[in-house]
């Protein structure tokens, strides 16, 4: 039976009560799951799993893989509204757990060749959000996908670069010379 609205709102009650109580079982675990399942759901229940999974990721760090694949299949949904949901809430991953910041940055840089411009802007701001929240693994992303990328990735990538970028750039130089050198490296 597929997950439905329902489904995904009462597990996320259940771990927002169990968060205040203590220690989760696997009870939680399964509300978890059946958040992440929503992925997979209707195009309502799919943008309901594009919130719900990245906001509850640093709790279940045996899901994961499971919950990443799930957002990277949003990503490529078919539904606009689908995909900008998950872009949108992509970079609250990072804040959950900065050691996904590579294969973050490196699927957003990806989906820079998405053709509406309005998601190109919800791209690029969630890639100033992952950068802005891990800077040196989200740039060395950037950089090693614009050079194994389509030569449309590379260009939107070096105008993104040379642009977008350079409105932050300073905040970024600001947090230490780790992210010049980086920079330099790259």
């Amino acid at each position: 039976m597929p997950t439905t609205v329902e489904d995904i709102y009462k597990a996320y009650e259940e771990i927002e009560e169990i968060a205040k109580i203590g220690p989760k079982g696997d009870e939680v675990k399964k509300s978890y799951e059946t958040i992440i399942s929503g992925a997979h759901g209707e195009s309502n229940c799919k943008r309901l799993a594009a919130q719900f999974i990245p906001r509850f990721f640093g709790k279940f760090p045996e899901l994961h893989e499971t919950a990443i694949d799930a957002l990277f299949d949003l990503c490529e949904d078919t539904d606009l509204n689908v995909r900008l949901t998950v872009i949108k809430y992509l970079p609250n991953v990072v804040k959950e757990s900065d050691k996904v910041a590579v294969r973050i940055a490196d699927a957003l840089v990806q989906l820079l060749q998405n053709e509406t411009t309005q998601e190109i802007a919800a791209v690029k701001k969630a890639l100033e959000q992952v950068i802005r929240l891990s800077p040196h693994d989200s740039i060395v992303a950037i950089f090693q996908q614009s050079l194994k990328g389509s030569p449309e990735v590379r260009n939107r990538t070096i105008n993104f670069l040379s642009s977008d970028l350079n409105r932050f750039k300073d905040d970024l130089f600001a947090k230490g010379q780790d992210v010049e050198a980086c920079f330099a490296n790259e």
